[in-house]
């Protein structure tokens, strides 16, 4: 900072430059006489100039024998010292803030000695994944939605902080992408809750018509049933992804999917199932929609976390109270589950920062603090037979993530799925936290290949296999 201000008042006042500095740049060489070169200097001799060119001397003192703190600029040395003592105490305090979290995720946390790790110990995520949970708390502090010591839920002051947070984070990527990949928004009020319905802008000049009616995908965002929004990152990341796969370099073609984004109504203030109504009401207004204006090739259920949830009970009431509607297939992202202690993912993870036990419990509290069977009786196999053999079921991508402490009950869901006889599944197995399977690159790259393939070959895709079941077994860590 000295040395720039330093040059900048000698330049004002057109005193000659006694010295220069060259800076490697991207196309060349920079040097403080405004000359740009292409000759890229030695890089030993670059850095031997450099650090005899910058000497104290000609930091603190002006050629013509002044001293700086008789200048303009007397200042600038002791305010950097300031700001860079500043500076490395903010970051050492969070460094350690960041080794010791606790921030009640972690406090009273149901452990076993011989089973929980810490994160950077943890087999089952990847080594980006426990970077992102070392830094998680410092983006979005949810451990703290979590029952204190005395079992006291946190406070609604507490509640509006997180969701005001989440949804500033959220939107910051929403928006972008949207943007970008040019949909237009419109918002669809329902009886208790509004639906962002997201499609494609036509240009008329461009556009080529064609046969094929986009598909369309009704989601449910995730956040615990507690937080979260239709404004959704999780799903702006999914509608460029899908966008990248019909239409990038070797991309197949076809009509971008229209994307309906459900803003239901969440707990502590609005009980079960007051989410699932919204949900199910979301997919009858489009299905009676697509009646009359048939705009839509196929209806397609989506969710991440808490919305994957809300899809499981959402299609035991349309097909218990609306069996006339086609549900071409499902997309469930690493469902949230109850935690009951029967599985060891439980305690393996149970220092997760991304989605800890505590809040899951929780919200969960939350939505159903009656104890009610949130799932309806779908972890029994015996109901997914019934289902298969009274209906055509949909097709289903189920992912899991081995570093989500709810990794062992979704297991279990979905061994109860595959052994109902017609049942059409795919499933992946991240290794990553909740809802970060977008870290195991390999694994997200094939989920989403599934997803279009879904979307728009509902039909013919039918052949049923396990993709990346390596280490599936609940125990294999």
């Amino acid at each position: 900072i000295n040395f720039i201000f330093y040059n900048r008042r000698k330049s004002s006042t057109e005193a000659e430059i006694d010295h220069s500095i060259s800076i490697s740049g991207m196309a060349g060489v920079f040097d403080s006489t405004k000359q740009w070169t292409t000759d890229m200097p030695n890089p030993k001799s670059f850095v031997e100039e450099a650090l005899r060119t910058i000497d104290s001397s000609k930091f603190l003192h002006r050629t013509d024998g002044g001293d700086v703190s008789q200048g303009t600029y007397w200042w600038v040395a002791p305010a950097s010292l300031i700001l860079g003592g500043l500076t490395v105490t903010f970051m050492a305090y969070h460094v350690v803030k960041l080794i010791f979290y606790k921030g009640r995720s972690r406090k009273g946390v149901d452990t076993r000695p011989n089973l929980t790790v810490g994160v950077f110990r943890n087999k089952r995520i990847c080594t980006a994944d426990a970077v992102l949970q070392f830094l998680f708390p410092l983006i979005l502090p949810v451990g703290e939605l979590c029952l204190d010591e005395s079992g006291k839920a946190p406070s609604t002051e507490t509640l509006a902080r997180i969701r005001a947070k989440t949804n500033t984070v959220s939107a910051m990527t929403y928006n972008t992408t949207i943007e970008a990949l040019d949909y237009e928004k419109e918002t669809v009020a329902l009886r208790n809750c509004t639906v962002l319905l997201h499609t494609r802008k036509v240009d008329e000049d461009t556009h080529i018509p064609t046969a094929q009616k986009p598909p369309l995908v009704v989601w449910a965002h995730g956040g615990g049933l507690t937080i979260g929004s239709a404004v959704d990152a999780t799903l702006a990341d999914f509608m460029k992804l899908v966008a990248r796969n019909l239409h990038g370099p070797q991309g197949r073609g076809g009509e971008m999917p229209a994307w309906a984004s459900v803003e239901y109504r969440m707990a502590p203030e609005h009980k079960f199932p007051a989410a699932i109504d919204d949900f199910v009401d979301a997919v009858l207004h489009f299905h009676e929609e697509n009646a009359l204006s048939d705009s839509y090739s196929s209806i397609h259920l989506a969710g991440t976390s808490a919305g994957a949830y809300l899809l499981f009970p959402a299609l035991e009431r349309l097909s218990r109270c609306h069996p006339n509607i086609s549900i071409s297939s499902v997309f469930a992202q690493e469902p949230m589950m109850p935690l009951t202690g029967d599985y060891p993912s439980e305690f393996v993870n149970a220092y997760t920062r991304t989605c800890p036990p505590r809040w899951i419990k929780w919200a969960w509290g939350s939505f159903a603090p009656g104890g009610e069977d949130v799932y309806c009786g779908m972890t029994e196999s015996s109901w997914w037979s019934g289902y298969a053999a009274e209906s055509r079921p949909p097709r289903f991508i189920v992912t899991l993530a081995k570093g989500d402490p709810m990794f062992g009950a979704a297991h279990a869901l979905v061994d109860a799925m595959e052994a109902a006889e017609g049942m059409k599944m795919d499933v992946f197995v991240a290794e990553s936290s909740h809802a970060c399977s977008v870290l195991d690159y390999s694994v997200h790259e094939k989920m989403v290949e599934k997803l279009v393939d879904n979307l728009y070959n509902p039909t013919e895709n039918n052949s049923e296999e396990r993709a990346s079941d390596e280490s599936f077994d609940e125990d294999s860590d």
